[in-house]
């Protein structure tokens, strides 16, 4: 059978105000998967979500993100730089409201709302992965202790973090790749390699009930979607078997599915040595 392979690229436009001392031009993004084939590159560790999405703010083509101020710190983890908060009047600008840069102060969102010295950041688009059609959040790719560290491909420094006490008392989180994916929903997964195992039990020693193929999930006969159930670095899974009709159409292979011939529950492995997620989901179902 002859199979057509499919480059799934999303392409991801960022609205950008130049601030602080960015450290290089904006780069092409597309999702999490990619930092597996960029070892150079640190890869995200997970993303900053609301507690639900019901909550998020929407706009026509957004970011999520708290719409009010939010503490972000330094290196060290103690000097407040400031508040961060995207701009209403374009969602993909964030603003740091400063603290007086003579002085050490707290990180009071007063403060920040009454500051004059505000700073638009670049956001690179490696900072930011698309998680819905048209919306996108900030990854982190560092924790220590209560703070994670965001806008890392943007500015070298100052370094910016923030604590994830601060996003927990607006709704929002710090979500690594596992619980993130078992939050969204049904979604269809496809693997970030060419295949990934699936395994009966949370363990790569356990017995494999299956390989989770890009040719599978690209002609239809597999299909899989999280059941919220996870463990440790292991995310559980419903895959759906399926037989196959296969047509040309205007000379190209269409796959039309006919019926559910298996269906079984398994468990895989998220995060590589790096960090990165091993599979990701279609947004744009």
């Amino acid at each position: 059978m002859r199979i057509l392979r499919v480059t799934f690229i999303i392409e991801m436009v960022v609205g950008v105000l130049i601030g602080l001392h960015a450290s290089g031009s904006t780069a092409d993004a597309a999702s999490p998967c990619d930092f597996l084939t960029e070892p150079d590159e640190k890869p995200g560790l997970g993303v900053i979500v609301p507690n639900s999405m019901e909550n998020r703010l929407e706009f026509g083509g957004y970011m999520i993100f708290p719409s009010t101020h939010v503490p972000v710190y330094g290196k060290d983890q103690q000097r407040c730089l400031g508040c961060l908060k995207i701009d209403r009047d374009n969602p993909f600008f964030v603003i740091i409201s400063h603290c007086s840069r003579t002085r050490t102060c707290s990180c009071d969102k007063q403060l920040c709302e009454d500051s004059p010295d505000k700073t638009g950041i670049r956001a690179f688009q490696k900072d930011i992965v698309e998680i819905e059609e048209e919306a996108f959040a900030l990854m982190y790719v560092e924790e220590k202790g209560d703070f994670v560290r965001i806008l890392s491909r943007s500015f070298e420094n100052p370094e910016v973090w923030i604590s994830r006490a601060d996003l927990a008392a607006i709704g929002f989180r710090a979500a690594g790749w596992v619980d993130f994916l078992a939050s969204v929903g049904d979604r269809s997964f496809y693997p970030c390699n060419p295949s990934i195992d699936i395994y009966g039990k949370p363990g790569m020693g356990e017995r494999r009930v299956a390989a989770c193929s890009m040719e599978s999930i690209q002609t239809k006969t597999l299909s899989i979607k999280p059941t919220g159930q996870t463990f440790e670095e292991w995310l559980q899974v419903e895959m759906v078997f399926y037989d196959v009709q296969v047509r040309y159409d205007n000379s190209r292979l269409d796959y039309t599915r006919l019926k559910e011939w298996k269906k079984e529950v398994g468990w895989v492995k998220v995060p590589d040595a790096r960090g990165a997620p091993l599979l990701w989901y279609y947004t744009r179902d």
